[in-house]
């Protein structure tokens, strides 16, 4: 996996839009790990595709753009600063047992982020998401994700990676069928 990280130009004396500065921020990643020229696509969903790039995952806040990028499987990224409208929406993306023990809103709203970019389920909502209380990982939809984050500033940047299952062979299951199964399958591009 690699992260990159960029500032978004500021809007003084600038004259471009906060979105055509986004995109920009966006580009000069993309010329670093993929190639000059190189630009963002969507599928049907509007996850992005860059040509050359098994799987990548874009975000931007107020100030930072960043891209992950990963040969071995899908990756999600969110970028976030504090705003008081998590305090208002709560309840909407944390679980009942979440809001018993959440102390930062803004970390967990952005590994709610970068789990729903990396699982590419559609309408998966923040409460299917569970965060576990080390803020070390997350679980949906059957798969565990590990996750990443950090602090760049005032930007909180969560990373979402899923893990795949390792089934160790014993004597005790050599010839029996795993009892957990994944299926990290469903995100190979076909």
């Amino acid at each position: 996996m690699q992260v990159k990280i960029r500032e978004i130009a500021r809007a003084d004396n600038n004259p471009l839009s906060r979105r055509q500065r986004e995109r920009e921020a966006v580009g000069r990643i993309l010329e670093e790990i993929a190639a000059p020229g190189a630009t963002v696509e969507h599928n049907a969903d509007g996850a992005p595709i860059v040509k050359g790039i098994p799987y990548i995952s874009i975000t931007h806040s107020q100030r930072l753009a960043a891209v992950a990028t990963s040969d071995t499987g899908p990756v999600g990224i969110d970028a976030e600063e504090w705003r008081s409208a998590l305090e208002r929406v709560k309840t909407r993306f944390l679980s009942a047992e979440e809001l018993e023990w959440c102390d930062d809103l803004l970390l967990a709203w952005t590994i709610k982020e970068a789990v729903y970019k990396a699982s590419g389920i559609k309408g998966l909502t923040g409460p299917e998401i569970s965060i576990s209380p080390d803020y070390a990982s997350a679980f949906a939809a059957g798969i565990t994700y590990k996750i990443t984050t950090y602090m760049e500033g005032p930007t909180r940047i969560s990373i979402a990676e899923p893990q795949k299952i390792i089934i160790e062979e014993t004597p005790d299951n050599h010839n029996k069928k795993p009892q957990i199964y994944t299926d990290l399958h469903r995100f190979h591009k076909g």
